[in-house]
């Protein structure tokens, strides 16, 4: 599993060149989302948050520092994340505070629904591009709908409500695109 991740950046100078802008080693942010009953949790750590564009029309115009806040951006909005989900095996962290996710990861929690069997249950007005780097990881969806992923698998997540589960003993790497949309009254995907 990786450890670390460099980020670089493209621009374009002033005479109008191709150029590297920045370029430098992610600091992953640490996230636990609620716990179920069993005191487990479908903790995303850790989650290296690589580029996020404002709310609204995408351009190359040249940001100071990415946008990563909310963690699922708006329409017209972009992020790009690298998460790790661990083992469902473990046992989440005592000593890690719950209120740590919702500094570090705003709009983390309220997409998640209450604490109990549900808890890794979310859905996002995002449409979501997935791909499973390492690992194994199953989609769990509406009605029981399992999904098993293996490394090199994708899916295009399209604001389903929907859990990621991990039932190996090996943590598993993904790499998501999520593109903020408006959620239509008539559309077939509910939260």
């Amino acid at each position: 599993m990786i450890e670390s991740i460099k980020r670089v950046i493209t621009g374009v100078d002033d005479a109008g060149n191709s150029t590297v802008t920045s370029s430098g080693v992610l600091n992953p942010v640490f996230s636990r989302p609620p716990a179920d009953e069993q005191g487990k949790s479908e903790r995303i750590v850790p989650l290296w948050q690589v580029w996020g564009t404002p709310d609204g029309s995408v351009s190359f115009e040249d940001l100071a520092e990415p946008v990563h806040a909310p963690l699922f951006p708006g329409p017209g909005g972009t992020r790009f994340l690298v998460f790790v989900i661990p083992p469902d095996s473990t046992v989440a962290d005592p000593v890690y505070g719950e209120g740590q996710a919702t500094d570090d990861l705003p709009g983390l929690r309220e997409a998640h629904e209450t604490a109990g069997e549900d808890a890794a249950f979310h859905a996002t007005d995002t449409i979501d591009y997935c791909f499973v780097a390492e690992g194994e990881v199953v989609l769990e969806l509406d009605g029981g709908r399992l999904e098993r992923l293996t490394r090199g698998s994708c899916v295009v997540q399209r604001g389903t409500r929907h859990a990621w589960r991990n039932p190996t003993d090996q943590p598993a790497l993904i790499v998501v695109s999520c593109v903020g949309v408006l959620r239509d009254s008539t559309s077939t995907t509910s939260q």
